[in-house]
Parts: structure tokens; sequence; C-alpha cells
């Protein structure tokens, strides 16, 4: 850039060059909305690094790429998903050894090459074989753009080869027979494989049955989408929001788009009247959702209102948004007529219901009533995937928005581990078995600083490097002093997962989450002491869902109580007493001023009785030390189990106590008892 000047070949003077972005973006605005709607058009954002950039595009023009591995016992299934993508979905099934045989047969020049290692007991490099795929991916056919993998890749090393040197794999689509807990191939939860390189990268997807749109769903293509129905001021907008708010749906109000329609099908001297034909609110549906999928991520939608009308309005809903795929939750909101009949009073401050209005919400139930038998009705066929729930709202909306997060929100698992105990490679066999979402925090930031994302751009600027203290040298695999969440803002790191959870997650609900409560771990006593276990733990509970369990995996124990004898806490100077003088006039014989001096004294007395005592706060009990992770965990989590386990009850190996310690504790969690889970594993040094 610094050499382009007025003596430079092709150079542009500024007022020209601004004349010609002028005219782009003029000509653009035109342009963009009607290639987006005549062809596959995609708008990329540009304002982000050149890595980034380029992946966002190479995500759009990279062929589909699936490989499809068999689980446990699942041959037959893998057979079945293979032969529906190539017989029905347009998907050219790319099986290796096929491949290798018939190259060998017409003596092409990659045949001789492989018939030759062969023949001296060689085993075919990752290289050639990726080069004969290439041939036939890249073979200038365009109807050609989607293609299954079998028998390739089987190990690391020939995915990443593919990967660097052919194409993006999409997903690996692992098939089991059982759709509660998956049974992997080998059965070793130690083995980093690359089942689990794809499950930490959230590109493995379980498959028990086949269903082409649980397929889709898996490779994020089908929108997610679902409604809410109910009666004037059962709060169907409240919910919608919340839903918005905790889960990122993006709200679709079909009542306002209709009237948005109807305002310009008219003009203000003569407004439009009468009903904007149904069919005209769903085309402006469909393009608003459009709009919203053209970015590459996963889109979420919530119905707050419908344009259909009639008795068959909820079949008609469900036919017309089965261009999205299957909903995934229907919530119908119920609340008794003296509830509606209040907030009807409310909402226009009046003292009751009037007679004609009376008639209204009585038809308006009736509808409701209709429509929600009529959506039952259209969902049943679908009842294993539709999630229908039924909220009362009588009480309060505070209280019914609990019920719905605890409904929708994800159960999470948080693993709190020595660093010497390392448990990544079993934490993402452990999310293949139980089908989970394993996140690391450390390694979620460091993939989004490395590849300079906003996300990274974000966690950079609030990073604030603190010290942490290792007992033992040991290796540092994945950069975690550099990375962990301590050095950057709470909320940030927080958010960041949340945002991995809402675009990564399908039909899973569970978060195995490692990486966050590393108080402990910081030299300093001033870090340990901004970085609060409590807040943490509260910001889990608030942003990503209720937390089912926590397992410790150390070499000390701590104590899940606190001994309130062996308590200290900060001493705070006592505040100076200021004596009041009496006023002038009040010539200090208790008249005019008598009654306002005794109200005066009495106040005095109530704030001594109220004043803050820092030993009847749990935050402020420090003699330097906080509260550990235990003992804040048992007083969050009102009635939890806590568990000590010592590592040889498992095994007297270290690799084989961390795998099956985990392994028992993610299965008890997921067997959906009621009560929370604190187990500590104690481990000898």
């Amino acid at each position: 850039m610094n050499e382009i000047g007025q003596n430079t070949k092709g150079y542009v003077p500024s007022a020209i060059l601004s004349q010609k972005i002028k005219e782009y973006h003029k000509q653009a605005a035109a342009l963009v909305p009607f290639l987006q709607a005549n062809s596959n058009c995609v708008l990329v954002n540009t304002d982000q690094s050149f890595e980034k950039t380029m992946a966002d595009i190479n995500q759009h023009i990279e062929p589909t790429i699936i490989h499809i591995r068999p689980g446990a016992n699942s041959n037959e299934l893998r057979k079945e998903i293979t032969e529906q993508l190539s017989r029905k979905h347009g998907y050219v099934n790319l099986d290796v050894n096929a491949l290798i045989r018939d190259e060998n047969e017409r003596k092409t020049a990659i045949g001789t090459e492989i018939h030759q290692m062969v023949s001296g007991n060689r085993i075919i490099p990752a290289e050639m074989i990726v080069r004969m795929i290439k041939r036939v991916i890249y073979s200038g056919d365009p109807n050609l753009n989607k293609f299954i993998l079998t028998s390739f890749p089987d190990i690391i090393e020939q995915a990443r080869e593919f990967e660097t040197n052919c194409s993006k794999i999409s997903a690996i689509i692992y098939s089991t027979t059982t759709d509660a807990v998956v049974q992997i191939k080998n059965n070793n939860l130690s083995l980093f494989n690359i089942d689990s390189l794809f499950q930490k990268e959230f590109r493995l997807k379980t498959m028990s049955h086949w269903d082409y749109s649980i397929f889709e769903e898996q490779l994020g293509n089908t929108v997610e989408y679902g409604a809410v129905v109910g009666n004037w001021h059962s709060g169907k907008s409240t919910v919608a929001k919340a839903m918005a708010e905790h889960f990122g749906y993006d709200i679709v109000d079909m009542k306002a788009i209709s009237e948005k329609l109807k305002a310009s099908m008219g003009t203000e001297e003569e407004p439009f009247e009468g009903e904007v034909p149904a069919a005209d609110v769903e085309e402006a549906v469909v393009k608003f959702i459009r709009e919203r999928s053209s970015g590459g991520k996963k889109v979420r939608f919530i119905f707050d209102s419908f344009a259909q009308k009639g008795a068959t309005a909820g079949n008609d809903f469900i036919d017309f948004t089965s261009q999205f795929g299957v909903p995934r939750f229907l919530i119908n909101l119920v609340a008794s007529e003296e509830t509606i009949k209040a907030r009807y009073c409310q909402a226009r401050e009046l003292d009751d219901v009037p007679e004609e209005a009376l008639e209204e919400l009585k038809a308006a139930e009736e509808a409701d009533v209709a429509l929600r038998e009529n959506l039952a009705a259209a969902v049943s066929q679908h009842d294993t995937r539709v999630t229908c729930l039924t909220l009362n709202t009588d009480s309060s909306f505070e209280s019914t928005i609990v019920e719905l997060v605890n409904s929708f929100a994800p159960r999470v698992l948080l693993v709190n581990h020595e660093k010497r105990l390392g448990i990544d490679t079993t934490c993402a066999n452990l999310a293949i078995k139980y089908n989970m979402i394993y996140i690391s925090a450390y390694q979620i930031i460091k993939q989004h600083i490395e590849g300079k994302t906003e996300w990274g751009k974000r966690l950079l600027a609030s990073k604030r490097t603190k010290e942490i203290s290792l007992t033992t040298q040991v290796r540092d695999e994945f950069n975690e002093l550099d990375y962990s969440p301590v050095h950057f803002n709470q909320n940030d790191v927080i958010q960041l997962i949340r945002d991995t959870i809402m675009q990564k997650r399908t039909n899973q609900r569970l978060v195995l989450l490692e990486g966050l409560c590393n108080t402990g771990k910081l030299s300093s006593e001033d870090d340990q002491l901004e970085l609060r276990y409590m807040d943490e733990l509260l910001s889990i509970e608030k942003s990503i869902g209720p937390i089912a369990g926590a397992i410790g995996l150390q070499f000390t124990y701590e104590p899940e109580t606190q001994n309130q004898e062996d308590a200290q806490y900060e001493e705070f100077k006592a505040e100076a007493q200021v004596e009041k003088k009496q006023d002038a006039d009040d010539g200090g014989d208790g008249g005019s001023n008598a009654g306002e001096n005794v109200a005066a004294e009495a106040e005095d007395a109530a704030a001594k009785a109220t004043a803050f005592k820092v030993e009847e706060h749990q935050w402020s009990m420090t003699n330097r030390q906080p509260q550990n992770l235990p003992q804040l965990f048992m007083k969050l989590k009102a009635g939890a189990i806590h568990e000590m386990k010592p590592a040889d009850q498992f095994s007297s190996s270290q690799y084989e106590a961390i795998s099956k310690s985990l392994d028992e504790f993610c299965q008890r969690i997921s067997s959906k008892t009621g009560q929370a889970i604190y187990q500590q594993v104690i481990f000898t040094e």
C-alpha cells in the first residue's frame, strides 16, 4: 500500500475512487436482493481477518464431504445411511477400496503406483489416496458437489492430509444402534483417535436410525424453529422474548408482519381495508428467515403469532413451516379466566372487563384451544422430536421463565482437575458416548484468538495476564497458561461458551465443561479474591444452564464444609461517633422537638439493629482465604450430594482411574437424577 502514489501505474485519485465506491454501493443495493432471490448468493463479511474471510468463502464453495463411520455393531445402519444418501439425495459414494480396485484394473498411472506399493507389502500412503480421490471430487462436473467417504480416512494423519490437500470434511456421521449411550468402537476412553478429534471440533454427529431431516439438522442445514401459543395476556410475547434472550432465537411475529404489509398496501389518505392474504405474509416470513440464514451460521426462530386462521390453522402453519424442517418445540401457555381478566384490566387501566369484551375474550379462548389441539395433532407424527411444553402462567412471569429455561437449557457437568491429570481425550470420547457437547474453555479461547475472529479480538482487548502456579513442571499441550480464562473478562468467556453452544448444539442435553473455576491455581492472593468461584458458578447457571454436577480430580481433599470456629473475618474500623448538637430553639427540655428526637433515636436503634455484619455474609469470609469450590457448590445447589472417592477405587493405573471415574460420573448425571452431585476423586502423588 505504501507504494501507491501518483506516479504508480493504476493510480486513481481519491475523489474518483470515492465516486466509484459510491456507485458500487448504489448498484449493489439493487443487485444483491435480486441475486439472493434468484441464485445461490452468499454475503461474506470482509471486515474480519483474511484467514477468516477465506474460511467463510470456502465454506460455501467447497463440496460437502461426509465421512460415515460405524460404531460398535452398526455396520448395517452405516450401509443404510450411505444407500439413502446415494439413491435419494444426490450424494456420490466414494468407497476408497472400490476406487483403488478400479484404478488398478484400468491400469492408470496412480493405479500402477498403488499396485507397486501393495506388491511390495508397503502401506499405501495417505497422500496417494487423497490424490486419487481429488481427481473425482474436482472432475469439473458442477452436479457433483456432495460426496460420502467410506473406508477413508481412518486415522488422524489421513484426515489431516485430506483436509490440507483436498477439502474440509463437513461432518463425521457416527452410526450407532442406541440413542442413549453410544458404545465407542474401540471402547478405550483414553485413546485419541479420529472420532475424538472431530468431536472436539463439533463435527462428529451420532445417528441411531436413518432420518433425512435429522441428518440435515446435524449438518446445520435446517433452520431451527418453534412456536409459542396461548390466549390473550397469557404471556406469549414475554416467553418469546425470553427464548430470544436466553437461547438466541429471532422472533417472528406474523401479526406484526401482516400489519406492516397492510400499511404498505394503502396510503395515509386511503388505508388498506381488509385482511392481508396469508400467502403474502408467508412470503414475507420466508424472506425474513432467508435473509438471516445467508451468513452461514445456524439460525433459530420462534413464532409469536400466526397468519393462518380458522379451524385448520395449526395444520396450515405446519404445512407452511415444513420447508424449514420439523419444529423443535411447541410451547403452550395457559392461564385461568380470572388471570386473563385481571391482566386485561391492568393493561387498559380498567376496574372491570366491559360486557362486550367478555364475548371477545371467550371467542379468543375458544380459538386458542382449537389452535392448540390442531397444532398438537399436526406435530404428533414427530412426537419423538418435537418438545411439547405446557406452562401455566397464573403465578408470575418470573417463575414461568425459570421453568422455561430449565426445560430448554442444557445441563452442565463441570470438570475441575490438576493439570498433571490429563482429561482432554477422555472428555472428548465421553462426549461421544453420552451425546454431550464437550467444551474446553481455554481451547476455545485459543482457537478464536489464533483465528483472529471477532471473539478473539474482544478477548485480547480484555486480557490481563495473571500468574498461574503449577505444583510441578508439566507439559502444557494446549498453552493453557496463556489462554486460561483467568486472564480474560469473565463475562466475555461465559458469553463465548454460550454462543458456541447455541451454534453447535443439536439434540444434546448435556454440556461437559472444563477449564473454568481455576481460582485456586492463581499465585496472587489478590487475584484469587478478585476471581470468585461464586461469580463463575452463578454466571454458568444464568447464561449456560443449570449445573447438574461437578467433579474434581485432584491430589488433595478439599473440605465441603467450613469450620465456623476457625473462621476469621476482615476487621473494619468502627465509625467515629459524632455527638448530635441540640438545636438552639430546642431548649433541651424535650419541648416542641421531643417527638422528633424520640423518632430519631428509634431510627438510630433500628439502624444499629440492621447494621451490616460481615460474619453473616459468606462472600466476606476471608482471612485472606476464599471459600473453596466444594463449599460454594454445596451452598449454591441446595440438597446436593457430596462424595469423596480414592482414585485406586477405580484402578491402580492413573490413566484408567481418570477414565473410569469420569465415565461413572457422566453416567450418573446422564441418568437424570434430580440431585446435583459434587464428587472429589483423590489421586496419590
